[in-house]
């Protein structure tokens, strides 16, 4: 019982940096997002027909905001809790849409919505599929510490 512990506390200290470099990514950058209560107050400005090259640096825009909002921590712990269907689930929860102030300066709004969905749901999966790794670690770790436990004849 003495060595399931010895594992238990080994197999934490391994992960841990794991879990918290994934939270500190997720932390803003310190770069607050732009006021909108001004771009509320201002009349709707009709955009030129976009470019197919800016519909590419909108999906790239819309991907980094998506990496930005997407909480990795809380689908690990989906992926540890559900360990065969956190995947399925991650991939099955709507993104959602960006926010209004990030979608008011972006060129094509249509395509960095794209952008922004696609990389949330990929971040989302990835985050479930190492909340899935770390509980079949930590399921394997149990049966080698019980199976070294038992008394050999």
């Amino acid at each position: 019982m003495r060595r399931f512990f010895v594992y238990l506390v080994a197999a934490s200290l391994v992960l841990m940096p794991t879990l918290v470099g994934s939270q500190q990514a997720e932390k803003p950058s310190g770069n607050s997002p732009p006021d909108t209560t001004a771009v509320k107050a201002q009349a709707p400005v009709e955009q030129p027909p976009a470019k197919e090259g800016d519909c590419e640096t909108a999906k790239k825009e819309g991907a980094k905001e998506g990496e930005r909002e997407t909480n990795r921590v809380g689908w690990t712990v989906v992926g540890m809790f559900f360990p065969l269907s956190g995947p399925f689930i991650a991939a099955g929860v709507n993104p959602g849409q960006p926010s209004e102030a990030a979608l008011h300066f972006s060129a094509n709004p249509a395509c960095f919505t794209q952008g922004y969905r696609n990389k949330k749901k990929s971040g989302r999966i990835k985050s479930a599929v190492i909340g899935n790794l770390v509980y079949l670690s930590f399921v394997a770790l149990i049966m080698v510490a019980d199976r070294s436990s038992e008394p050999q004849y």
